[in-house]
């Protein structure tokens, strides 16, 4: 057996850097031992060792490309389950690029679709969409949106609806035939007095003058 002008280790070690300097879909065993031979002195004897010296260095690089690649997989899924835990529930997260016209034009189609409209009166004259980011999202809050309408789910969404098409109804309600229907109740019980009081009246009456024609 030959030996070589360097420990084993270091020949290795030299070719295992130009593994990684390289590229492994173009680099081979050949054009590895090529670079090898360029930068230390090796017999042509040696090129069966060299060989075998050039496969562990490629192996060695492949063993550490995959180990790194399952820690970056787990930082990822770790940092993607830190994430998930620290995500508020039932909320989607808002797009930090949009324009403040698309803000506008997001908080518009909420408007639509809890039923509330626009308020259209105090959005009159203004012009920058900030401000009329800041009315809506005040308006909403009024209406009973207690969290920014950008972030609503479809299904909180519609819970919203359904609860202030509660509320209009409730508040729609004709209150007047509820009093017009006292007032009926009221004036029954008045009219029931009278009659009562003139019945009793006329049958005293019919007593006292019972009464008398038996005395004559």
């Amino acid at each position: 057996m030959t030996s070589s002008p360097l420990p084993e280790e270091d020949i290795v070690a030299v070719a295992l850097r130009l593994v990684q300097e390289g590229d492994l879909n173009t680099l081979t065993i050949r054009k590895v031992k090529e670079l090898v031979k360029q930068q230390i002195s090796v017999e042509d004897s040696y090129d069966d060792q060299l060989t075998e010296l050039v496969k562990v260095a490629i192996d060695r690089h492949i063993t550490s490309l995959q180990q790194q690649s399952r820690e970056d997989n787990s930082t990822k899924k770790t940092k993607k389950d830190t994430k998930q835990r620290n995500k508020p529930h039932n909320t989607k997260e808002i797009d930090t690029s949009l324009t403040d016209q698309e803000v506008y034009h997001q908080l518009t189609k909420v408007c639509r679709q809890l039923g509330v409209g626009l308020p259209i009166n105090k959005l009159k004259g203004v012009t920058e969409e900030k401000d009329k980011i800041e009315i809506v999202k005040e308006y909403l809050r009024k209406k009973g949106v207690k969290r920014d309408p950008l972030v609503l789910t479809d299904k909180q969404v519609k819970s919203l609806r359904a609860k202030l098409d509660r509320e209009k109804e409730l508040q729609s309600l004709d209150t007047s035939n509820i009093l017009k229907e006292s007032n009926k109740r009221r004036r029954r019980d008045v009219s029931f007095s009278t009659s009562a009081v003139q019945s009793y009246s006329a049958e005293e009456n019919e007593e006292e003058e019972s009464s008398s024609e038996e005395e004559s």
